[in-house]
């Protein structure tokens, strides 16, 4: 790989800051959930379509084709184009006058973020050895973790004294800036390989070569179920943290953030190191065995949250189901990279990613929202505890399907060394 180092650590700083803002514009409706919807005076259910039918629907149709634009072209222009649309919508998100103006908007953050997953993840790839991977995906994905902070914190406290609207329009600012900076600055990489563009396979052949590595689909599914856990937390613990304990929103902001920033972050760089160091050791199953472990972690943690005797407790719970969550998706975001054909990567990337976020975000924050709102009538504000049995059960389900996919991952990553050589 002929990268230079200064240049590959450059592309990861990058990209670091752009995953810190994605995750910021699209999580800081997650903590305005309540303020809007007593101020649209809608259900649970309505909210849920819109923080995540709304996002992942236009992001999961659009993910795939851009993705493969980007395999076909330069992928710095298509993440740039896609930072700056996203930051503008959700800008924009804070003029709404309805709510119908605000699912448009949604909807807008969902297109300009159907550019991140699959350019970003090609870009790191192409200026990382294989080796190398999962610690520079795990800091890449704590840019993620750090944009979350960024929206409770900062966002918490800007609803609180200026009011909601005002946390959109603090959210979308930098993300107008940074996209001139990448455009003016970051470098496209040369792809690894000396094949023709024209070599690129049609969309349905590299459908059909990823269908058939085992590895790739069961993190697919896996991750699927992982991510009612992921989006679950991330779109309904904040009015879970309000209703259950009676906190503000400053309150509920800062102390997700100050959770996050000290364990998600530490479990995002973490877990990549010491995921690389098994994988080293103990052979490359671990790939899937790791992030087995880590899922199954946290769907305990999770269920000891919802039935947590005081706040105290909740909290320290909430820790450990946010440090969990960071730590498996470096390793995972590796494994989907190794095993996927080179050109294709971006594809695998947007594909794994997209599925992830219809069945974790959109249909999952759906289906709590739903369940929330059909026992309330029996439960009342503790039926949101109740609706978060289905993350619960979710992480459950993906420890399981990783540890049975890890016997495929040898197999499948000689295959696409081969396919290369």
């Amino acid at each position: 790989m002929s990268v230079a180092p200064r240049d590959a650590r450059y592309t990861l700083a990058l990209l670091t800051a752009v995953y810190a803002l994605g995750y910021a514009d699209r999580n800081v409706i997650n903590l305005l959930l309540d303020p809007i919807k007593h101020e649209y005076q809608l259900s649970d259910t309505i909210m849920g379509l819109i923080t995540g039918f709304g996002f992942t629907a236009f992001q999961t149709l659009l993910g795939i084709p851009l993705a493969r634009l980007a395999d076909t072209s330069r992928r710095v222009t298509v993440l740039t184009a896609g930072l700056l649309m996203w930051s503008v919508m959700t800008g924009l998100s804070g003029l709404a006058t309805s709510a119908i103006l605000l699912a448009i908007a949604r909807m807008g953050v969902g297109v300009g973020e159907a550019c991140l997953t699959g350019p970003a993840h090609a870009l790191l790839s192409s200026n990382f050895e294989k080796a190398e991977r999962p610690r520079a995906f795990s800091i890449m994905g704590s840019g993620g973790e750090i944009g979350v902070i960024l929206a409770f914190l900062v966002g918490g406290w800007v609803s609180h004294i200026w009011g909601w609207r005002a946390a959109f329009f603090v959210a979308g600012l930098p993300g107008i800036v940074l996209a001139v900076v990448m455009h003016l600055t970051l470098k496209e990489p040369a792809r690894e390989e000396t094949v023709d563009r024209l070599a690129v396979p049609p969309i349905g052949v590299a459908l059909a070569e990823l269908a058939q590595r085992p590895s790739f689909v069961i993190a697919v599914l896996a991750s699927m179920a992982m991510g009612l856990n992921i989006f679950g937390i991330q779109v309904w613990s904040p009015s879970y943290l309000r209703r259950i304990y009676a906190l503000d929103t400053a309150s509920v902001g800062t102390t997700i953030a100050l959770l996050r920033a000290g364990l998600s972050v530490t479990g995002a760089v973490a877990g990549g190191s010491i995921a690389t160091w098994c994988v080293r050791r103990y052979g490359q199953r671990w790939f899937m065995l790791f992030p087995a472990c880590i899922c199954g972690v946290s769907g305990l943690a999770l269920l000891a949250f919802l039935f947590a005797p005081s706040l105290a407790v909740a909290i320290v719970c909430l820790g450990l189901v946010n440090m969990t969550i960071g730590a498996q998706l470096g390793p995972v975001f590796s494994l989907v990279q190794t095993v996927s054909p080179i050109r294709s990567r971006a594809l695998a990337a947007a594909l794994f990613v997209s599925l992830t976020q219809l069945f974790g975000m959109g249909l999952g924050a759906l289906a709590i929202g739903a369940t929330s709102d059909a026992l309330h009538a029996s439960h009342g504000e503790a039926a949101l505890r109740y609706a978060l049995l289905i993350p619960a059960a979710g992480a459950l389900l993906a420890c399981l399907l990783y540890a049975f996919g890890a016997r495929y991952v040898a197999h499948d990553i000689e295959r696409a060394e081969n396919a290369v050589s």
